[in-house]
């Protein structure tokens, strides 16, 4: 029971993985692994907006460690 019960918590079904058919992958491109991460990094690229730190907290920041910041 302790097995069965940590395993619905901690089951990681990977995202990138075929799991069709042969004949439905087929049908679908044949992507291989590669190609589908490709695709699933520029569509990170894409649509990931970074979280911004507040400016106060950023000043905070380089008042206690000497920090270049970018021009």
């Amino acid at each position: 029971m302790h097995t069965i019960k940590f395993m619905r918590q901690e089951y990681f079904r990977q995202k990138l993985s075929d799991r069709q058919t042969r004949e439905a992958w087929e049908k679908s491109g044949a992507l291989d692994s590669r190609e589908r991460a490709r695709q699933k990094t520029n569509e990170i690229l894409q649509t990931h907006s970074p979280k911004v730190i507040d400016p106060k907290i950023d000043q905070e920041i380089q008042k206690r460690f000497d920090i270049v910041k970018k021009q």
